[in-house]
């Protein structure tokens, strides 16, 4: 597989019936690229190792639901992009989602990005999650942004956890002290 492979592109004008689970994804450029389209079905029951980008979606008002899955040993785990200036409210459930990330500069585990011109982001929710390993854990790349909801999230061994300097809308932010893919000591 070459460095630059795109794997799976869902295009706009692709059907909304498309489902993608319980696929394996090793390398490349970008594991699933979707653009401006919300599946019907969530990402779910994947593995994506050692990708760019493993789940890339770019987006003015639609994302897909990403659940049940695993991210290993990639430069950024899950890019959100969304273009808040159309001002549809936007859905998206992250929900029980594992990222172990290899540490190194610049790997982030799930970057939130764009501008909002309504409180977008309120309806998006990353719950459950394990985020390890990265530089940043949860990135929001934007000067104008509401949190998402946010809950149950463990982190361990990342450089930073996130990236704003007051991110205490999280609920039941857990610090590891032990990597949680080791036997307890």
């Amino acid at each position: 597989v070459q460095n630059d492979a795109e794997f799976i592109i869902v295009g706009s004008n692709s059907s909304s019936n498309s489902s993608l689970k319980c696929i394996d994804f090793y390398g490349g450029w970008c594991n699933i690229q979707i653009y401006n389209k919300r599946l019907n079905e969530a990402i779910s029951n994947c593995r994506f190792f050692g990708a760019d980008y493993a789940v890339y979606q770019d987006s003015q008002d639609e994302l897909t639901d990403i659940r049940f899955s695993l991210f290993c040993q990639n430069f950024t785990s899950i890019y959100l992009g969304i273009d808040g200036t159309y001002g549809a409210d936007v859905e998206l459930l992250v929900d029980n989602v594992i990222i172990d990330n290899n540490y190194g500069d610049q790997t982030f585990g799930v970057v939130l990005s764009g501008e909002q011109a309504t409180s977008d982001f309120s309806s998006l929710k990353l719950t459950n999650l394990i985020i390890t390993k990265s530089f940043c854990g949860w990135y929001i790349d934007s000067e104008w942004f509401y949190p998402p909801i946010m809950s149950n999230i463990a982190y361990y061994d990342n450089y930073y956890n996130d990236n704003l300097w007051d991110s205490s809308f999280q609920q039941n932010p857990m610090y590891l002290n032990q990597s949680p893919f080791e036997e307890p000591e």
